[in-house]
């Protein structure tokens, strides 16, 4: 019995852990990263912004909450391997492979910024005083 309930709760503790960890919440704050295959969801959970396993960055619209079926407002054209889309300390948003940076919002110079997938269906990097420094430029 006590084998059951251990391996039982191994399986829920690896379970929840996989599934926070393909999400991020709704934003990237200074010094954190998506992964690729991880994605950034909307409060409302209509909008997903993903880093996708080909290198690709892209944000999705849901057709409803209950819709698997998404269609794409955005993406960033860019391929093959990544290691991370990192929110840097100094406010750029910098997508990485090998220590190089592939792609960039050019949001340097602007410490404390953040990255917000926002209920409106715009994905923005905003300076900790709340000023829009760069976004997918995607409202619905």
């Amino acid at each position: 019995m006590k084998k059951k309930t251990v391996l039982t709760l191994f399986i829920a503790v690896f379970v929840i852990g996989t599934v926070m960890a393909a999400s991020a919440g709704d934003r990237l704050n200074a010094g954190n990263a998506l992964l690729p295959g991880q994605h950034l969801i909307s409060q409302n959970r209509i909008y997903t912004f993903s880093l996708q396993k080909d290198g690709n960055m892209v944000l999705r619209k849901a057709e409803s909450l209950k819709s698997k079926k998404k269609h794409i407002l955005w993406n960033s054209g860019t391929s093959g391997p990544v290691d991370k889309l990192l929110m840097q300390q100094d406010g750029n948003l910098v997508l990485y492979h090998g220590g190089k940076a592939k792609w960039s919002t050019g949001t340097n110079g602007n410490p404390g910024a953040y990255f917000i997938m926002q209920n409106d269906g715009n994905a923005v990097v905003y300076s900790k005083n709340n000023k829009a420094l760069w976004s997918t430029n995607t409202p619905q």
